[in-house]
């Protein structure tokens, strides 16, 4: 498993360096908990100076670049059978000096995420953060194999409809269960 940690992120950003590879699934432990792929996760990260133009909040601060793309294998939240997820991320963020600033950096921007230049970052760990942010855990095949709604009772409706399948209900088992007035 290679070392996938920036120490200077700020170095990194005003160098305007960049860093890609290919991590497999299995060396993203909290992924790799809940999906599996055949093929690794694709990344690319950049060090940048955030131009004015882009955020005149943020110019001439060191920013970074992450862009991901990777196919997983995920359970379908109606039927429990996997289903793909594509997955494609491109994330910017603001370098802050500190965790103050970092925490007033505002919480309503979706175009920066603030890191703080302290810390080392480790790759690994964003790649992470990234992924499990982008798949939704509510996710759903368009149409569910009828065989796996079968085995949790369920029969398809419509395209992409499934309903519970109608049991007798309990009291009404029981009822069948006792004598009728008329035997006793």
């Amino acid at each position: 498993m290679a070392d996938l940690t920036i120490t200077d992120i700020t170095a990194f950003g005003r160098g305007k360096q960049m860093l890609a590879g290919s991590t497999p699934v299995g060396e993203l432990p909290r992924v790799a908990a809940d999906a599996s792929a055949d093929s690794p996760v694709e990344w690319r990260i950049e060090g940048e100076i955030i131009e004015r133009g882009d955020a005149p909040e943020y110019s001439g601060q060191v920013g970074l670049r992450l862009q991901l793309t990777a196919s997983l294998s995920v359970a379908c939240a109606r039927c429990l059978e996997p289903r793909r997820a594509e997955v494609t991320v491109e994330r910017r963020y603001v370098v802050f000096e500190t965790d103050e600033a970092a925490d007033a950096a505002p919480l309503d921007d979706d175009r920066f995420d603030p890191v703080v230049a302290r810390r080392s970052l480790d790759l690994r760990e964003l790649l992470e953060d990234e992924l499990l942010l982008a798949v939704d855990p509510a996710g759903v095949h368009e149409s569910c194999p009828p065989e796996a709604l079968a085995r949790l009772g369920l029969v398809p409706v419509d395209e992409g409809v499934a309903r519970i399948e109608e049991a007798p209900s309990a009291f009404d088992v029981l009822r069948n269960l006792r004598p009728s007035r008329d035997e006793g």
